[in-house]
C-alpha cells in the first residue's frame, strides 16, 4: 500500500483511501502533500475553462477529498493536528485554488476536513473557533446565504460546525456571547469573544456588488443571530422575546437571519405570530423586483418570504394562511416563502395540503413546481412514520401567464407615486431624414433617461437605456441610410456619442458610421478602442471593432492587432480572450483582404478558442470567396463544440451573404 503512495505524480484515489481504512498511520506524510486541491498549483492559463484544465480540478478535488477523509480515519494525534493546521491555512485564504472557480468562500475540500476531523474524534478548542466561525453560512455571502436558508434539509455549511462544538463546553459559551450581543452587555474583553469577532472578520473588508462589508471593530446583532441561526439545537437558545424585534430590523440581514432563527426553533408564542402575520400584510414600498440578493447596489429586499416560511412552518392554525395564496394580492417572494414554510413543517394536515394544491396554480413556475415538491414532502415523512392518508389529487398543470401579463397592477398595493416622466423616452421627435440622427444621437448622449441596473457582468453599464433604445435606433439608421449631408452639428452630436460614457451611445454611433460607410467618420473610433478597454466598456469595443474592421481606417490594423490576444483586462468577466480579444478578432476578420493573410492564418489556428471564433466570424461576414475551404478544414478539425458550431455559423453568414 505503501509503495502505491510513493509515485511520483499524485497518487490513485483509491489508494489514499484504503491507505485510511487500514488507518495505516505511517501513511500520513504521503497522503498529507495532496490535502489541498489534490496538490494542484493554481496556473495562469491561456484557456481556464478547457476541458483539461477542468478535468484536473475535478481530479485534484477528488484527490484532496479523499485524502482529508483518509487523515480523518488515520485519527491519531499527528493526523488530528495535520487537520487542523490545513484549515488554519485555507480558511483565511480566499484565493481559489487550482482556479477561479470557487470565487470566494470555502471550497468542498474545507467541508470535508470538518467531516475528516469528526472521524477522528476530534474535540476543538478555543484557538479553532474562528476557523469554524469563518465556515459558517456568510451573512454577507448574498444569494448563496440566502439561498442556504430556503432548504429543508440544514445544509453540512452549519450542521458541521456545530456538530464539532458540541463536544466541548464551547458551543453553549457561543451562545452565551450571542445572547448577551442582542441585549447589548456583552463582554468584549472576554477570549471567547475575540476569537468570535476573529471568525467574523475571516473574509473582511469585501465587496458583493457593490455591498461594502468593512472590518468589524464589535459583534453586531447580524453576527450573533447567524450564529444562533446556524448553532441553536433547542429553543431556549434563542428566546423568542430577544429574537422578535430584529424581524423589522433596519437590516434586511439581520430580519433574514431571525426569521431564520425562529423557522428552524419553531414559534411558541402567539405573539410572534401575530407579529410576523402583520408584517407580511404590509405592502412593500415598491413595485416587484427580480431577487433579494440581486448583483446590483440598492436596498429593496423581498424578504418578507423568510418570515412567511417561519411562520408556516410551525404554526397550528395553517388555515388563517390562505390569503397568501392570492397571486394578484401578494408578490411572489411570500408565496414562495409560503410553500417553502408548508413543506417544512414537522407533520402531513390536511389544511397544509390543501394550501399547497392552491399554490399549485400560481402562475410564476417557481412557486408552483416548490408547491408539488413540499407536498410531496409531507407525504413521504407520513409514510414514513407509517400514517395513512388518502390517495393524492392529482395537481394541477402549469398554467403560465400570457405573455406581456402581470397578475399585480403596478401602484395597485404599493403605496407608492409612480416615479415622474423625464428623459428623451417620452419627448416627441419631429424627425425628418435631416434631423433625425441628430436629435436621436445627442439623445443617447444625455444622462436623463439612463436606468441604473447595475449590470456587473458588463462593466460600465451600470446605467442603460431602457425604454427608448430601439426608437433612436430607427431613427440614427433611417436618416444614416438616407445619406444626408454631414452638417458640423450633426458632426457634433456624432462626437458626444463617442465620447459619452454610455455603451448604448457608443452602438448607436457605430452603427451610424457603418451605414453610411465613410472610413473619415471610422476614424473616430480607432483611439477610442484603448479608451473603452480602459473603460471596461466590452460593448464599445465589440461595435468600434466591428466599425473599423469593415471600413479600414488608418491605424485600425494596428489598434485591433494590440487586442487580438489572450491576456487578460481589469473589471471583466469570462475566460481569456473572451472580452476584446473575440471582438477585436473578428474585427481583423472583417478587415482581412483574405484568409490567407498571414495574421487571419496564425488567428485561425490559435491556442485561444475565442481567438479563433472571433476572426472566423469576421471572415464571415466579410463573404470572402476562399472561406468555404477553410470552413471545412476547421470543421474537420475543430478542437472544441464550440468552435466546430461556429463554423456551421459561419457557413449559413456566408451563404447569406451571398
Amino acid at each position: 500500500m505503501l509503495a502505491a503512495l510513493s509515485t511520483d505524480g499524485p497518487p490513485a484515489p483509491e489508494a489514499v483511501a484504503t491507505a485510511g481504512w487500514w488507518k495505516l498511520a505511517e501513511s500520513l506524510p504521503k497522503i498529507e502533500p495532496w490535502l489541498v486541491g489534490g496538490g494542484n498549483p493554481r496556473l495562469e492559463e491561456s484557456l481556464p475553462d478547457a476541458d483539461d484544465s477542468l478535468e484536473r480540478e475535478v481530479r485534484g478535488m477528488r484527490l484532496g477529498k479523499e485524502a482529508a477523509l483518509a487523515v480523518g480515519r488515520i485519527g491519531t494525534e499527528a493526523a488530528i493536528a495535520s487537520l487542523w493546521n490545513v484549515l488554519a491555512r485555507t480558511v483565511p485564504n480566499r484565493d481559489p485554488i487550482p482556479s477561479r472557480h470557487y470565487q470566494t468562500g470555502p471550497r468542498p475540500e474545507e467541508y470535508t476536513y470538518l467531516r475528516a476531523l469528526l472521524l477522528a474524534g476530534a474535540k476543538p478548542t478555543l484557538d479553532h473557533v474562528p476557523h469554524l466561525i469563518g465556515l459558517l453560512p456568510s451573512t454577507f455571502g448574498e444569494k448563496p446565504r440566502f439561498e442556504d436558508r430556503t432548504k429543508p434539509i440544514e445544509s453540512q455549511r452549519a450542521g458541521l460546525a456545530r456538530k464539532l462544538l458540541e463536544r466541548t463546553d464551547l458551543l453553549p459559551q457561543i451562545l452565551d456571547v450571542a445572547r448577551h450581543v442582542l441585549k447589548g452587555d456583552a463582554d468584549v474583553s472576554s477570549p471567547l469573544y475575540k476569537q468570535l469577532l476573529a471568525g467574523s472578520n475571516n473574509d473582511r473588508p469585501y465587496s458583493e456588488h457593490g455591498h461594502p462589508f468593512p472590518v468589524l471593530k464589535t459583534l453586531e446583532p447580524e453576527q450573533a443571530l447567524q450564529y444562533l441561526a446556524c448553532l441553536s439545537a433547542q429553543p431556549s437558545d434563542a428566546p423568542e422575546a430577544l429574537v422578535r424585534p430584529y424581524l423589522t430590523s433596519a437590516k434586511h440581514r439581520e430580519r433574514i437571519e431571525a426569521a431564520v432563527v425562529l423557522r428552524r426553533l419553531g414559534i411558541a408564542d402567539q405573539a410572534t405570530r401575530d407579529f410576523i402575520l402583520a408584517e407580511v400584510r404590509k405592502p412593500y414600498p415598491f413595485s416587484e423586483i427580480w431577487s433579494i440578493g440581486k448583483g446590483r447596489f440598492e436596498l429593496r429586499f423581498r424578504d418578507k418570504a423568510y418570515l412567511l416560511m417561519a411562520l408556516a412552518a410551525s404554526t397550528p392554525d395553517v388555515a388563517a394562511l390562505a390569503e397568501f395564496t392570492s397571486d394578484t394580492t401578494y408578490y411572489r417572494d411570500i408565496r414562495l416563502g409560503l410553500a417553502l414554510g408548508l413543506g417544512m413543517r414537522a407533520n402531513h394536515s390536511p389544511d397544509a395540503e390543501a394550501l399547497l394544491m392552491t399554490l399549485a396554480t400560481d402562475p410564476i413556475y417557481q412557486v408552483h413546481r416548490t408547491a408539488r415538491l413540499s407536498r410531496d414532502r409531507l407525504r413521504s415523512r407520513a409514510r414514513y412514520r407509517d400514517e395513512s392518508l388518502p390517495n393524492p389529487t392529482p395537481l394541477p398543470a402549469y398554467q403560465p401567464l400570457a405573455r406581456g401579463t402581470s397578475p399585480i397592477t403596478p401602484w395597485e398595493f404599493t403605496e407608492r407615486t409612480p416615479d415622474a416622466e423625464s428623459g428623451p423616452a417620452k419627448q416627441f421627435f419631429a424627425a425628418t431624414n435631416e434631423n433625425a440622427a441628430l436629435q436621436a444621437l445627442y439623445a443617447a448622449a444625455s444622462p436623463e433617461a439612463y436606468a441604473s441596473v447595475g449590470n456587473t457582468f458588463a462593466r460600465n453599464a451600470e446605467r442603460m437605456r431602457l425604454y427608448d433604445a430601439r426608437f433612436l435606433e430607427e431613427m440614427t439608421l433611417w436618416s444614416a441610410s438616407e445619406g444626408i449631408a454631414l452638417t458640423p452639428e450633426l458632426d457634433a452630436a456624432l462626437d458626444k456619442a463617442i465620447q459619452s460614457p454610455f455603451p448604448f451611445a457608443h452602438y448607436l454611433a457605430a452603427k451610424f458610421i457603418v451605414v453610411r460607410g465613410e472610413p473619415r467618420l471610422a476614424q473616430k473610433l480607432v483611439p477610442k478602442l484603448a479608451d473603452y478597454v480602459a473603460q471596461a466598456d466590452t460593448v464599445g469595443v465589440y461595435w468600434a471593432a466591428d466599425a473599423v474592421g469593415r471600413l479600414r481606417p488608418e491605424g485600425a490594423f494596428d489598434a485591433l492587432q494590440s487586442l487580438a490576444e489572450p491576456k487578460p483586462f481589469a473589471k471583466t468577466y469570462g475566460s481569456i480572450g473572451m472580452a476584446y480579444g473575440f471582438s477585436a478578432a473578428r474585427g481583423l476578420g472583417l478587415f482581412a483582404a483574405s484568409p490567407s493573410e498571414e495574421l487571419v492564418k496564425s488567428l485561425l489556428v490559435h491556442d485561444n478558442v475565442w481567438l479563433r471564433a472571433g476572426v472566423l466570424e469576421g471572415l464571415a461576414a466579410r463573404g470572402h470567396a476562399e472561406l468555404p475551404a477553410v470552413l471545412k478544414q476547421l470543421q474537420d478539425d475543430a478542437p472544441s463544440l464550440f468552435l466546430e458550431e461556429q463554423a456551421r455559423y459561419a457557413a449559413h453568414q456566408s451563404q447569406a451573404s451571398q
